[in-house]
């Protein structure tokens, strides 16, 4: 992607920092976890990261023949935050890579644009929300409703740093109580998977 950086829409100053940059770490976990997604299932992401996930999500969409939904809220009006220009950062990435076929923006949050999606309707599903101890249930509630069974759900910015008080422990308290088991971890995400089944 770097060869096109001259004819995008340029990253705010504060996405260029270490924490809005996806890692060779990260990386290497989502494509991992994309490589073992069943043949015929979609894929999901919950926020686009400007583009670089939604691009990954999109590479692998395109080889099987599917679609990776992307559900964002950054850059709504009345969103938690309106100046976040992500959806159209992300936007101009996919079609400059010519993968916009592939991949569908979906405006909103998990809670208004997620209840759109029915349950165990992606074999896997990328968080990368608002990392906060109140958001986090919501996010990986949705994506284990909406996940197949002995599917995949890897979460972004899991450091073990603190940088994000309390949304760590959220996480790893939900993944024991839920049965979710690690498969993969890299960089700074895990990816864990469901129990086969359905739930816990």
């Amino acid at each position: 992607m770097n060869h096109l950086i001259g004819h995008l829409p340029p990253l705010p100053r504060h996405a260029t920092d270490s924490q809005a940059l996806l890692t060779t770490g990260d990386v290497e976990a989502l494509l991992w976890m994309y490589r073992r997604v069943e043949p015929h299932c979609d894929t999901a992401e919950v926020g686009t990261f400007y583009g670089g996930s939604a691009v990954l999500g999109a590479m692998w969409a395109r080889d099987r023949g599917t679609r990776h939904w992307c559900i964002d809220e950054f850059g709504l009006v009345g969103s938690k935050f309106p100046w976040e220009p992500s959806m159209e950062i992300a936007w101009a990435h996919l079609r400059a890579e010519d993968l916009h076929r592939y991949a569908v923006l979906v405006a909103g949050d998990v809670e208004t644009a997620g209840l759109a999606f029915g349950d165990g309707v992606f074999g896997a599903v990328f968080i990368d929300s608002d990392h906060t101890p109140e958001q986090a249930p919501i996010d990986m509630a949705w994506a284990r409703r909406v996940t197949v069974s002995d599917g995949l759900v890897a979460l972004h910015d899991l450091h073990g740093d603190n940088r994000y008080p309390g949304y760590q422990e959220a996480v790893e308290g939900l993944v024991a109580q839920w049965g979710w088991t690690e498969a993969f971890a890299a960089g700074s995400v895990k990816v864990y998977r469901l129990p086969r089944g359905g739930e816990a």
